[in-house]
């Protein structure tokens, strides 16, 4: 059985990467613009980029575009209680033709909360997280 890896996108941008929309506010957690481009040149290609800008109101999704333009396989993952946010996240993967789940609730326990085996399946593949 062959692995793909996954990894959450924020990690890997720094805030001043991005020129956002005003209504798109993006969570970048990289503390500098040196190590994300040390990151993003090492990084293979084959790691798919869980994207999750939960906040993300209007198209495009411009953390995704980036990577994808980067040359990265992503995995939108949209928030399932912000239709808004789903509605930005499939205009999105459907014109900067994205690969990866088009909603994709990667199970995460937050707190209390328990979404059981942490699993999820998106374009006919399965990914354990």
């Amino acid at each position: 059985m062959a692995l793909t890896a996954i990894m959450w996108g924020d990690m890997l941008l720094h805030k001043e990467t991005l020129k956002p929309q005003t209504d798109n506010p993006y969570y970048c957690f990289c503390p500098s613009v040196e190590l994300q481009k040390i990151l993003l040149d090492k990084l293979s290609r084959s790691v798919i980029i869980a994207d999750w800008e939960y906040d993300a109101l209007k198209y495009p999704i411009e953390t995704a575009v980036f990577f994808k333009e980067n040359g990265f396989e992503v995995l939108g993952c949209p928030w399932d209680r912000a239709f808004r946010n789903n509605d930005s996240w499939l205009q999105t993967i459907k014109e900067h033709h994205l690969k990866g789940g088009a909603y994709d609730m990667a199970k995460r326990r937050y707190g209390v909360q328990s979404f059981g085996n942490e699993c999820c399946f998106c374009m006919g593949k399965r990914f354990c997280f």
